[in-house]
């Protein structure tokens, strides 16, 4: 879309909706180690793999689960492997998938995190098309709530840190300081992805 990181898709064509002209078991195999010998080569290890914007082809999460112990993310799932999304008669869709617990094993062979509750945005239209809609901090402690009557769930949630600059003009560090209080409020007990099995 942009070929600007943390913009752009990489596993996915969001121009045309669909997998990107490489796609292949092969080519994400590649993209995915070429990535971790560049953590490697600064000294990081991944704890779980994301694949950017949640968006990246079925073949692409199939090498995820051949690659990396764990994934967190709200996974997109597809009716094939290669999706035929104009097709007149038996049109392939996506959708994507929003787990309250971890899934030992999905579709694709992926243990998945839940990243359940959302992300706080918020319209900046103006500076950035892309960016058109609100998502409260007092929505995502209302899921948090929704999450507190599945046995055994969990309440994550992911928070962009531009959003703490102060030339974007949106209240940024209050807002995050209330989801934080608002998820203590419900008595959950903070970890890191890493301790999760």
């Amino acid at each position: 879309y942009t070929g600007v990181s943390g913009d752009d898709y990489e596993f996915w064509n969001i121009l045309t909706n669909t997998p990107v002209a490489e796609d292949s078991l092969a080519w994400a195999l590649g993209r995915y180690n070429a990535g971790l010998q560049e953590l490697a080569s600064g000294g990081y290890t991944p704890t779980a793999w994301e694949t950017p914007h949640y968006q990246g082809s079925a073949l692409a999460s199939k090498a995820a689960a051949q690659t990396f112990a764990k994934t967190y993310q709200r996974v997109v799932y597809y009716t094939a492997d290669t999706p035929n999304f104009n097709a007149a008669v038996e049109k392939d869709f996506a959708v994507g998938q929003i787990f309250p617990y971890p899934i030992k094993t999905d579709y694709y062979g992926q243990r998945v995190l839940p990243e359940s509750l959302g992300n706080i945005e918020y319209d900046i239209s103006a500076i950035d098309p892309t960016s058109n809609y609100n998502y409260t901090w007092q929505t995502i402690v209302t899921n948090a709530q929704y999450v507190k009557t599945v046995r055994g769930g969990y309440a994550s949630f992911f928070f962009h840190p531009f959003w703490l600059e102060s030339d974007l003009g949106v209240p940024g560090l209050a807002d995050f300081k209330s989801l934080i209080q608002g998820v203590n409020n419900l008595g959950f007990t903070w970890t890191v992805p890493s301790r999760i099995n």
